[in-house]
């Protein structure tokens, strides 16, 4: 892991400009504007099972996942843990603590597979922000979608049962496919999914496993065939 060299900053962005340029916390950044917040940037590698934060640490920083995979998620009072998150590639976590009077972390995060992140630093985007209208806007339409997509969270789990749940996350893996037998691969281990879900790992199976047998979808290794989305998506 390390900082960024001035010397290296322009090599940086060629290098991964257009990675995070394909991401809205960073699409409305002019080229300048980018540079100045590569220019801290860190590097970080984390190995499979690493923690690169844990609950109540303080909140300096957010990330950027460029592969592989980190797993969020709270320790409750009983020892008990709950995962809240699965990160992937290509997507960030932590961003919203820049607003919010809370300067910890409410949540642990692990690597689930060797992962690299880029460290942005709070106080240099919020900079960028407080110079950028059009920045600003980009990050509350984010927010905004991210609170309607926690808001639906919390419906499934407290409403659902657990076959809906597990065709639901199905669905959310094939939105904006137009093929007709859309394909992805499980993005983590099926326990990992679950914990997410809040089934348990058999219960997972246990329903995928008749979704194949009904002809629904198919499953090889991590591979997922949906064979019939409008079955799935009616699937009760």
């Amino acid at each position: 892991m390390g900082m960024l060299k001035k010397e290296d900053a322009m090599q940086f962005q060629k290098i991964h400009g257009q990675i995070l340029r394909k991401h809205h916390l960073f699409s409305a950044l002019s080229d300048s504007d980018l540079a100045k917040l590569m220019h801290g940037t860190r590097v970080l590698s984390v190995g499979k099972g690493e923690f690169l934060f844990q609950q109540n640490e303080e909140a300096r920083h957010f990330y950027f996942v460029v592969s592989g995979c980190m797993k969020l998620f709270r320790t409750l009072p009983d020892g008990t843990e709950k995962i809240i998150e699965l990160v992937p590639s290509n997507q960030t976590f932590a961003e919203a603590l820049m607003f919010s009077s809370q300067t910890m972390y409410p949540v642990s995060a692990q690597a689930v597979e060797p992962a690299e992140l880029f460290s942005f630093s709070n106080v240099d985007y919020m900079a960028l922000l407080k110079s950028s209208p059009d920045l600003s806007f980009v990050l509350l339409a984010d927010l905004s979608r991210r609170l309607r997509m926690r808001l639906n969270e919390i419906e499934v789990l407290s409403l659902k049962n657990s076959t809906h749940r597990v065709v639901r996350y199905l669905l959310t893996q094939i939105v904006g496919s137009e093929a007709e037998y859309p394909q992805f691969d499980l993005p983590v281990a099926k326990r990992l999914i679950a914990g997410q879900l809040a089934i348990q790992p058999e219960t997972f199976s246990r329903i995928v496993h008749r979704l194949k047998e009904e002809g629904i979808i198919d499953m090889k290794g991590k591979e997922v065939t949906v064979l019939d989305r409008y079955a799935l998506a009616n699937y009760e």
